[in-house]
């Protein structure tokens, strides 16, 4: 990944992963067509940019809403190096110049109820697609959309752009998973699962312990290998990296 030192916009290089020998679904034309998880609230039209063999540029104002671009980059394509006129995926603050004029431009706006984790998803009228949001969330939750708008493979690879509004329909959106019945899964797999959860914009996640965390108090129990520490524990909760949610 190669990050330019251009303030306040950080810019990640990826480009589409090459697969050969498959033949590429047929590209979405419509909102319905989609399916995205989940279903936006609103959604007018779709456009698609051509991004095979050419990748994409991500940009972001500010450290804050770079880890969204970098998460974007980083698990959806991978780092690889781009062409200098490939289209970019910008993420964008809804209070921004460029913001303000795309939304006015496509009649758009930010409802009350849009602001803590709410996102826009539009075409920049420059080859390329805008995320917008009022917040850190917001962007980072339109960013995981954008995830799901890569299609295809190789040559055929393209970033569809629709012309969308988002926001939950719930302030907390979950998964309790039982660590109590079963194999206790490793740090790799609850930073995975963790990630996958966040992407599809769930933001809470709760753990249930019974005998599978090593209680200072109940050595005798927690067994050495079928546990988890506390020690682990904290080191997996706090980092920031690992919760992409919180």
């Amino acid at each position: 990944m190669r990050i330019f030192p251009f303030i306040p916009t950080l810019v990640l290089l990826s480009a589409a992963t090459v697969t050969i020998g498959q033949t590429s679904p047929p590209v979405p034309t419509s909102c319905a067509e989609l399916h995205l998880i989940p279903a936006p609230r609103v959604c007018v039209s779709v456009e698609t940019i051509p991004i095979g063999g050419v990748g994409f540029f991500v940009t972001a104002g500010g450290a804050e809403d770079g880890f969204a671009a970098e998460d974007l980059t980083e698990q959806t394509l991978g780092k690889r190096q781009v062409q200098s006129d490939a289209p970019f995926i910008r993420l964008e603050r809804a209070d921004s110049a460029a913001a303000k004029a795309l939304l006015e431009r496509n009649h758009l706006s930010f409802d009350p109820e849009m602001h803590d984790e709410g996102y826009v998803i539009v075409p920049d009228h420059d080859g390329g697609l805008a995320v917008i949001a009022e917040t850190a969330t917001g962007i980072f939750y339109g960013a995981q959309t954008v995830k799901q708008l890569v299609r295809g493979s190789g040559k055929d690879t393209v970033l569809l752009a629709p012309t969308l509004r988002d926001w939950p329909a719930m302030a907390h959106r979950g998964l309790s998973d039982d660590w109590s019945r079963g194999p206790l899964p490793n740090m790799d797999f609850l930073r995975r699962e963790i990630r996958t959860l966040a992407a599809y914009k769930l933001n809470t996640f709760s753990p249930y312990f019974e005998h599978t965390f090593a209680y200072a108090s109940t050595p005798v129990a927690a067994f050495p290998g079928g546990s988890i520490t506390p020690e682990e524990a904290t080191n997996w909760w706090t980092t920031p990296r690992n919760i992409t949610s919180r």
